[in-house]
């Protein structure tokens, strides 16, 4: 498992679990929302995902996010695991019962 560290963020009632992986592969679970993720390191969606889960990740380099089992469908492609390969993106991850969809919010 990857190194990591947690606590939670209030924003005007709005309490989101903060989760930032600094190397290795980390598995999400259900109380993860949103995840920085260092330059090579990678997470792992959990197995069995709550419909309308929704991940928050800033990408601080090259990352990679899979999808454990489960799709990711992207803007050009569909695969279990989606490689991202930027200096500054945050992705959105929306799991709807059978697929992870992604969406760009950089």
């Amino acid at each position: 498992m990857g190194n990591s560290s947690s606590y939670g963020v209030k924003i005007n009632g709005l309490s989101l679990a903060y989760l930032a992986v600094t190397s290795g592969s980390y598995g999400l679970n259900h109380s993860h929302d949103f995840v920085r993720v260092a330059s090579s390191a990678s997470v792992v969606m959990p197995s069995s995902p709550v419909t309308g889960k929704i991940y928050l990740i800033k990408a601080l380099g090259s990352i990679t996010v899979n999808g454990n089992g489960h799709s990711i469908v992207g803007a050009n492609t569909t695969s279990v695991v989606s490689t991202k390969s930027c200096s500054t993106g945050a992705y959105m991850y929306i799991y709807n019962g059978t697929y992870w969809y992604e969406f760009n919010c950089s």
